[in-house]
Order: structure tokens, then sequence, then C-alpha cells
């Protein structure tokens, strides 16, 4: 009798665009802009890029990001910010048959009070027949299964809120010391040396009332020889009070 090994994974992505991870989501951010006692729809529209049929299953949860710009999460209604006890989302669980695509609805209600502020979910579409995908294949005497599961960010801006106001607070820049290679060796670490980098720090906050995204970009020039520099671009995203580095 074989012994089948199973490792289960669950492999989250957020996107920004679709991504192409087993099945595409489109779009990848879904914002709202109501005031309380409006009711407001958009759709999701989800593909099975696989060639074996998915089952799919919608739930919400609440999020917040710290300062460094990862995601906390908690249940829904959990967090002040929350709109995802406000959402509806139909269906909440399909199947899809490989090449197949389907419309998901995303309906919001906000009651009356709780639209003073911009608010926050996250939609996770989680596939659940990943064990059932893998039992079909009985070749393999170890498996690892892989579950997964895309956030799509949805948010809610009233439309009374017109303050949008993201600043720079500081910018530090600081010498670190950083293993590294020796020129035309292994990556192994009898074969590193350390060397001095300068590294670049900046805080930034969103002092507005609505949703700041962006891009940082800074030129630097060196006082003694004029020379210039340009760090790679750093994107961001951010809700009202976050602080950024």
């Amino acid at each position: 009798m074989k012994t089948i090994l199973a490792l289960s994974f669950t492999l989250s992505v957020f996107l920004s665009v679709s991504a192409q991870v087993g099945f595409q989501v489109s779009p990848g951010k879904v914002f709202f802009q109501q005031a309380a006692g409006q009711p407001a729809t958009q759709s999701v529209t989800i593909t099975n890029s696989t060639p074996n049929p998915l089952v799919l299953q919608c739930t919400f949860s609440d999020w917040i990001r710290d300062s460094m710009g990862d995601k906390i999460y908690a249940a829904p209604g959990f967090y002040p910010t929350s709109n995802s006890k406000f959402l509806k989302v139909v269906p909440e669980s399909f199947s899809l048959a490989p090449g197949e695509s389907k419309a998901v609805e995303v309906s919001m209600l906000i009651p009356p009070g709780s639209d003073k502020a911009v608010s926050n979910s996250m939609l996770f579409v989680t596939q659940i027949n990943e064990k059932d995908l893998a039992q079909k294949d009985k070749s393999k005497q170890a498996m690892m299964l892989f579950r997964i599961q895309i956030g799509i960010h949805i948010y809610n801006e009233p439309p009374q809120l017109q303050n949008k106001n993201i600043e720079i607070e500081d910018v530090v820049i600081f010498n670190s010391h950083v293993k590294t290679p020796k020129p035309g060796t292994a990556t192994e670490k009898r074969d590193s040396i350390i060397i001095n980098q300068q590294l670049m720090k900046a805080y930034i906050q969103n002092k507005g009332d609505l949703i700041a995204e962006g891009t940082l970009r800074f030129e630097l020039t060196h006082q003694k020889t004029l020379k210039e520099f340009k760090p790679e671009p750093v994107p961001f995203n951010s809700l009202p009070g976050d602080k950024l580095v």
C-alpha cells in the first residue's frame, strides 16, 4: 500500500492588476464612493486559467497596515475602519470549468453614521477543492497541496470627503554594513566580505481624508563631485492616518 504524504500550503496573492496563479481576477481593487443609505453594486470577474475544474469560495476579512506596509488581518467587523459588515457577495461559492469566467456581484450598503471616513476590507477568493484534484493524481507518493487564495481590496470613499494630503516627514541617509560574496566566488559565507552601503529611509504620512497611492522618486546629488544618483522608485499605498517607512 502506498503512503501518501500531503503537505498543504495556502498561496495568497494581493492584486493591483490581474495575476496568473491558477485563476485570475479583475479588477484587483474595487472602489466605492457611497454615502450612507445609498446601495451600490460592482462586478469582479474570475477566470479559471488552469486545465482543471475549480471550486472557489468568497469571504471577507478586515485588515489594517502597519508602519512597514504589512497587512494585519482580523475577522469581519473587528477594526473600526472596516466596511466588511456592509458588504455582500453573490454567489459566495461556485465552480469554474477550465477556461470559464464568472462575474460575482459585490454589493455595499453603508448604514447611517458609518460614512464619516474611508473604510476598507478584503474580499478573498479561495480555491477549496485542492485535495480532490490531488487525489486524482495517484502517481505520486508525496504531494504538496497548494490552495490558491487571491485578495481583492475593497474601499469606500464617501463623496463628501475631499482632502487628499500625503506628506514626507523625514528622509534619513545612513551607512549599513552588508555581507556580500567576493567577486568571482561562490555565494558561501566563507567567501563573503563586508562592504559599506549607504541606505535611505523616507518617512511619509497620509494626513488627508482619502486613500493616497503613488510612487516615491528621489534624485540625489553628491556635493563634491556633483554626480547624480536616482534610487529605484518605491510605490506606496496608504489609508488616512497611515505612517509608512
